[in-house]
């Protein structure tokens, strides 16, 4: 009985503790950013009706919302492929982010929920910290995004989710 007690003592303790790699504390992250489209191409998938793969890339900026030097005024670019129109629909890709000291943070992304239509290119995903340079050497962290294209070319991105370095 004693050892019952102990084991879950010790699931409630560990159930309130900050998510921690390694034994070291994460700190949350929420960031804004504003790509702009750099490069767009598609192909469609013969004889497919309304089948595509598209390519592309994008180029922005992000500021930090909760304080903090992470990711704040960082260059942030994409590279990403999207296979649209034949559910279920899939995107993928890498997002990179340049501090100020030339420092980089890159992650990999996965879009969990798209709407390509032209009306209201909302995307959801995850985002997963899978390496960096620099004073970001080590970097980990993972996280939510929530994209929305304004025009045909420009978009914001919120991210949201934790790091640790």
């Amino acid at each position: 009985m004693r050892y019952f007690l102990a084991l879950v003592g010790t699931l409630v303790v560990g159930s309130f503790t900050a998510h921690t790699w390694a034994g070291e504390k994460s700190e949350a992250f929420r960031g804004r950013a504003v790509l702009t489209n750099t490069k767009y191409e598609t192909i469609e998938v013969p004889g497919q009706s309304g089948h595509t793969l598209a390519l592309g890339s994008e180029d922005g900026v992000i500021f930090n919302e909760t304080g903090g030097t992470f990711l704040d005024n960082a260059r942030y670019q994409t590279v990403w492929c999207y296979d649209t129109g034949k559910p279920p629909e899939k995107g993928e890709g890498y997002k990179v982010f340049t501090m100020p000291d030339g420092s980089q943070i890159i992650a990999r992304f996965e879009a969990k929920e798209m709407s390509t239509s032209s009306s209201d290119g909302l995307e959801h995903g995850t985002w997963t910290l899978i390496g960096g340079t620099g004073e970001y050497e080590g970097v980990k962290g993972q996280g939510e995004y929530h994209f929305k294209y304004v025009t045909e070319t420009l978009g914001w991105d919120i991210l949201e989710g934790e790091f640790q370095r």
